[in-house]
């Protein structure tokens, strides 16, 4: 059976942030980050598949500098990088 994916835009300042639900969704997801550098969420679907096949949903983004999401990496603190990644868990309650 193929799980479930919702893909999603979340807005964060003067951009919005893409990414994904694979598998069960709300109440319970774990959170999943790709590394720096070019990573972007795709990198940790086959992780994700396997959760999603166990019944563990999961949710992806890609952060400013990424992926689909786009923009520049070296614009983007760690502090601002922490700030999308909350931007995302509240705009997914």
């Amino acid at each position: 059976m193929t799980p479930t994916y919702t893909p999603f835009q979340i807005p964060f300042e003067d951009t919005r942030l893409h990414g994904d639900v694979l598998g069960p969704a709300l109440p319970t997801l774990a959170l999943t980050l790709h590394g720096a550098g070019q990573h972007h969420r795709g990198k940790m679907r086959p992780i994700r598949e396997e959760l999603a096949a166990r019944g563990v949903g999961t949710c992806a983004v890609d952060l400013i500098g990424h992926g689909e999401t786009g923009g520049e990496l070296r614009e983007s603190s760690l502090a601002q990088r922490s700030a999308q990644v909350h931007a995302v868990v509240d705009g997914l309650q």
